[in-house]
């Protein structure tokens, strides 16, 4: 989620950019408590069906005369339509149906940092400081990278990008059947995909593993507006795809919103003892946890975004779902350890190396990374500068696309992800030549890096 500076948002549980764009609140900026988070409203007659296990959704929706915008068959069961209040009722009482729950706005609020101009691409190749501070500038491509496929959920990627290797037979677009409904016509998914994986081919910029196979998800539109039921969508279609083979190793979420709805407030993530995977009780509540623990249990790791709100990240999903890997934002100006650069004119969001002002916190994240004026590739084949924990989370997306992990195929639905993390807390947030400062809760996340264990940041 990219941040924007000084504006208060209204947090929506509707899906955001992690970049301070899509908090399905609106989200925007640093706020004082989230008991200030207001919810967005629901997508007038819009609504997510939850199908008990064994029943076809789409028979169901037939025999209701629903016309679904998405069935979910893998993640998920069930579809997503626009209904009337009497379908609605009558689905409720289907003894087929688990659970109706109404859909809900994903708006952006897109910001860039007064920092650096809008390039078209450049005849040298850049190594952004993100890449630089992890000390993946050393990471070449490999077997494991070309044999790998990142999906990027989000706004679509710029699928001509040149300094970018676009699937041309994984993608899925939610506004769109061919594979061009896919292309970005905002700008975010472009940028994330370039962090985890623009190429090293001496132009543009690289990411932490260059030239890794993209598969652009597009569940938000062009001007960054979406919901719910589309990102449930994009997770079903990545499921499928990894479920009949394609290696998709790891997912990349830089969206959250609400976890909890209390009236027209946000609440925290109900206690792991009180939230099943989205189910309380038999009755699914929470379809996108729903999703991603199945989506996670057929072998995809999930890096998402914290949130860019400056508070408890157990106030965001999917941020606050046991199952994913949370990053948070690290303030870094130089692309080195030791906390001694300033911040470049109009891109200051603390001191260098530090907890970046505006990201989330708290004892659900699990590791930090880079997400302050961050370069990366952007719509139209150029670059940009942005800043966010939609920028943290795909140095890490980007770090498990280079790992060497074992395929696990049976086992709690988080062992891929441990795996992972254990792979990527080589140094401690307390490292005086490679950590942070500034976190302000007892649960220090290590930041994340792929170099040698004993290697300076310096």
């Amino acid at each position: 989620m990219e941040h924007k500076p000084d504006a208060k948002i209204w947090s929506s549980v509707a899906i955001a950019f992690f970049s301070l764009i899509l908090l399905a609140p609106s989200a925007s900026a640093e706020v004082g408590g989230a008991q200030t988070h207001r919810v967005e409203p629901v997508v007038p007659g819009q609504f997510i069906v939850v199908a008990n296990g064994g029943f076809d959704p789409a028979q169901i929706a037939a025999d209701h005369a629903a016309i679904p915008l998405h069935v979910y068959r893998v993640a998920s069961r069930g579809f997503a339509a626009r209904l009337s209040e009497l379908q609605v009722n009558r689905l409720r009482s289907d003894p087929r149906v688990n659970n109706v729950v109404a859909d809900r706005r994903v708006t952006t609020a897109h910001h860039r940092p007064g920092h650096g101009a809008d390039s078209g691409g450049g005849s040298s190749e850049t190594i952004p400081t993100g890449i630089n501070r992890i000390d993946a500038e050393g990471v070449v491509a490999s077997a494991t990278i070309a044999q790998t496929i990142v999906a990027i959920i989000d706004t679509g990627i710029d699928l001509d990008h040149p300094d970018l290797n676009v699937s041309t037979n994984c993608w899925f677009s939610a506004y769109g059947p061919n594979r061009s409904d896919a292309d970005d016509g905002n700008g975010h998914g472009t940028h994330v995909a370039g962090t985890v994986g623009a190429r090293a081919n001496g132009s543009g910029v690289r990411g932490v593993a260059p030239g890794a196979e993209l598969c652009p998800v597009k569940v938000l539109d062009n001007s960054g507006s979406g919901a719910w039921s589309s990102i449930i969508a994009g997770i079903d279609y990545v499921t499928a795809k990894k479920k009949a083979g394609v290696n998709i190793k790891v997912a990349n979420m830089s969206l959250g919103g609400c976890a909890t709805i209390v009236f027209i407030w946000c609440a925290l993530e109900p206690p792991a003892a009180n939230d099943s995977c989205g189910a309380v009780g038999e009755t699914v509540q929470d379809p996108l946890h729903q999703a991603i623990c199945n989506s996670t249990a057929a072998g995809v790791i999930y890096s998402v975004a914290a949130g860019n709100d400056n508070e408890d990240a157990l106030y965001f999903v999917p941020a606050a779902y046991p199952e994913v890997i949370a990053v948070s934002a690290i303030a870094d100006y130089n692309g080195k350890g030791g906390g001694r650069a300033k911040a470049p004119r109009g891109c200051n969001y603390g001191p260098d190396d530090s907890l970046a002002s505006f990201s989330n916190y708290g004892a659900t994240v699990d590791i930090a990374a880079p997400g302050v004026c961050i370069l990366s590739t952007y719509r139209g084949g150029g670059t940009k500068s942005l800043s966010g924990t939609s920028m943290a989370a795909p140095h890490v997306t980007g770090a498990i696309a280079a790992l060497e992990l074992m395929e696990v195929t049976a086992g709690p639905v988080t062992a891929p992800r441990d795996l992972a993390l254990k792979e990527l807390i080589k140094k401690q947030q307390s490292d005086p030549a490679c950590g942070f400062s500034g976190d302000p809760d007892t649960s220090h996340e290590a930041l994340v890096y792929v170099g040698q264990p004993n290697a300076s940041c310096n």
